[in-house]
This record gives structure tokens, C-alpha cells and sequence, in this order.
């Protein structure tokens, strides 16, 4: 059977969060179907394409429901396509990485992150690849529920955007090459 590998974005539905901090996985996964030729296009709830990527099939999905709640969502995609939890990626905000870096792991904590948590809960397995979109630290005295919800300071877009192309091609090196590579080639300074 042809491998498969399942690219999950994940962010809140609905034009209002459409542009918060919190959705930089839902924009990366977007510039990820933009640089296949593909589009997401909406299956039931849920935002849908599919791609092949240098001998790679690719699913593309977005998870209609809330962040925090994503989890059984990517579970049933998974379960439908037959892909283990070590062929899933998941694209998401992280606020413990400086803004406009991007960082890729397998596995290990959810660091807080309520919509990784729901995966992570949901699949009973942690072991699946990370790609974390730096969006730094709140300012002090602000919640970080409200910082990563709300729009990023005008001064901050252009690099959350660059941070999300950034994403969507460490994707493709990821399923490519692996996550040695990925992490050699975007884990420097930016």
C-alpha cells in the first residue's frame, strides 16, 4: 500500500480568527496547498485537498471544530486513511519560540498547547512530527489566552507571515528528506 502522510493546520474557525496569532498553523497549512497547486476545499466541516509531492501523497486537512478540541478530528482522518501517528504532522502556533522562528520535532510535550494536547489525547500517542511558528512571549500583564488570540502588532506580520511560508516548506523537506535535514536546514538563526 502507498504511503501516505497527513499535514494537519491547526486554528480556530471562522473569519474572526481568521488573522489571530493563534491560526498561524491553519495560514501555514494554506501556503503548504498554495505551494502544491492544490486548494482546500471544504469536506463536511472540515477544510480538505490532496497532494503528490515527489513521489509523497499528501493529505492536506483543517480541522473544522475549535483548537482546543481538534484532536478527534486528526483521529478519524487518520483512522479513515489508514496513517499511523508517525506519518501525521501537525503546523501550530508556539509561543515559547521567539517570533518568526520555526522549529520541528517528533514527538515530546504539547508545551502547553491545548489543540496538540486534544491530538495527543485523542491519538493515545505523542509520537507524531511538530511544526511550531514561533510567535514569542505576551507582553507582561497580558494573558496569554488573549495574546494568542488576538492580531499580531502590525511590526510583527511581516515576520508571523514569512514564518509561515518558512513552515510550509520545512513541511515538504520534512516528508522529503526526513527531520534531520529539516531540522539542519531550519533550525538557524532567522
Amino acid at each position: 500500500m502507498e504511503e501516505i502522510w497527513l499535514l494537519v493546520g491547526l486554528g480556530n474557525p471562522g473569519a474572526a480568527y481568521a488573522r489571530t496569532r493563534h491560526n498561524a498553523g491553519a495560514r501555514a497549512l494554506a501556503h503548504l496547498a498554495s505551494r502544491l497547486g492544490v486548494r482546500l476545499e471544504r469536506r463536511g466541516e472540515h477544510l480538505a485537498a490532496e497532494a503528490l509531492y515527489r513521489g509523497e501523497r499528501l493529505h492536506l486537512f483543517r480541522p473544522g471544530s475549535w483548537m482546543n478540541i481538534s484532536g478527534p478530528p486528526v483521529a478519524r482522518r487518520l483512522a479513515r486513511l489508514g496513517v499511523s501517528p508517525g506519518r501525521l504532522v501537525v503546523l501550530h502556533d508556539d509561543m515559547d519560540l521567539p517570533l518568526g522562528s520555526v522549529r520541528l520535532k517528533l514527538g515530546g510535550s504539547a508545551g502547553g498547547h491545548r489543540g496538540v494536547e486534544s491530538v495527543e489525547r485523542a491519538l493515545g500517542d505523542a509520537a507524531f512530527y511538530r511544526v511550531r511558528i514561533g510567535l514569542g512571549r505576551p507582553p507582561a500583564g497580558l494573558d496569554p489566552r488573549d495574546y494568542v488570540l488576538s492580531l499580531p502588532h502590525p511590526s510583527e506580520e511581516e515576520a508571523l507571515a514569512e514564518a509561515e511560508r518558512t513552515a510550509a516548506e520545512a513541511v515538504l523537506v520534512l516528508v522529503e528528506k526526513g527531520l534531520a535535514v529539516a531540522q539542519n536546514r531550519f533550525h538557524g538563526p532567522r
